[in-house]
């Protein structure tokens, strides 16, 4: 995306990238000469992470000094946090040249769309060109806007993604929250939320969707049972209840979150049920089996 407006001129221009190329973190991909309004800018994006920067420390101490409540101190850093990211990302994506700017490469990856051609117009903020690593994805969530505060303390969060049964944890895939967005969607009022991880083998794929929870560290007594023990059957979730002897009962479960391995229930089973937590599969199996006892009867 580029941070200037401007012009992409030939004779500046003369490695313009090529699709499926790979390219290094920091190398250059387009030379721009500026609009007049660039570099006003691109000074404006400064002065805005330098005052968030100010306001974030007058109101630590000032917190310090108990004159000013802890909220205040959250709003002040959640700014500065979103300020310095915007200014940390556009200097990771521009270099200073005499004859403008140079956009450089963010990460190594290989080049997989350009939307730009050499004499194009280019506005502040455009889509220029998109470079994958597929070694380390983003995450993208959107919180609803009442979660703010949840999003903006949130360290950690794990997802689902289709076609994958095993929840993944953005830390144990060595990664780490980057940002939480300046700006509310107004459409559906939702705050995006950026992880990213990484991902072994390239075995996700970039644009795949994923259901998403976000670790707030807030702590909540409910029921719950071992991810193990739930089957999908026609994106149901499905248990066996043990419910005398050697009789089963299949149960339909509305679930919540999932976590460490454990997984909320919300409705369909209550404390104290005798839920198979190994071997589900075989049970379900010999309830379908005609020659089973327990499919004579058993398995309700």
């Amino acid at each position: 995306v580029s941070p200037v407006a401007g012009i992409l001129l030939a004779k500046n221009n003369s490695n313009f990238p090529k699709l499926g190329t790979f390219v290094n973190k920091g190398m250059v991909l387009l030379n721009i000469s500026p609009s007049a309004d660039a570099s006003s800018n691109i000074q404006k994006i400064k002065s805005d992470y330098l005052l968030a920067k100010s306001e974030y420390d007058r109101v630590q101490n000032l917190l310090e000094r108990k004159a000013a409540p802890q909220k205040r101190l959250d709003e002040a850093r959640f700014d500065f946090e979103s300020k310095q990211a915007s200014y940390n990302s556009l200097m990771d994506q521009i270099q200073f040249t005499e004859n403008g700017y140079s956009i450089v490469s963010p990460i190594d990856g290989y080049v997989e769309n350009i939307t730009v051609n050499l004499g194009s117009q280019i506005s502040s903020g455009q889509e220029l060109i998109t470079i994958i690593n597929p070694s380390r994805l983003i995450l993208k969530t959107n919180v609803p806007a009442g979660k703010f505060e949840d999003a903006n303390n949130s360290k950690d969060a794990s997802f689902k993604i289709e076609g994958y049964e095993k929840e993944l944890r953005i830390s144990g895939l060595n990664g780490r929250k980057i940002s939480v967005s300046s700006s509310l969607n107004t459409e559906n009022r939702t705050l995006p939320v950026y992880f990213e991880f990484a991902n072994a083998q390239n075995k996700i794929k970039v644009g795949m969707y994923a259901e998403v929870f976000i670790k707030t560290g807030e702590k909540r007594m409910c029921l719950s049972i071992p991810e193990s023990a739930i089957i999908g059957e026609d994106g149901m979730h499905t248990v066996y209840v043990q419910v005398e002897g050697e009789a089963f009962e299949k149960r339909i479960l509305k679930t919540g979150i999932a976590d460490g391995g454990f997984i909320q229930v919300l409705e369909g089973l209550k404390e104290g049920d005798r839920v198979v937590t190994k071997g589900a599969y075989q049970v379900r199996l010999a309830a379908l089996s005609p020659e089973s006892a327990i499919g004579q009867g058993h398995v309700h």
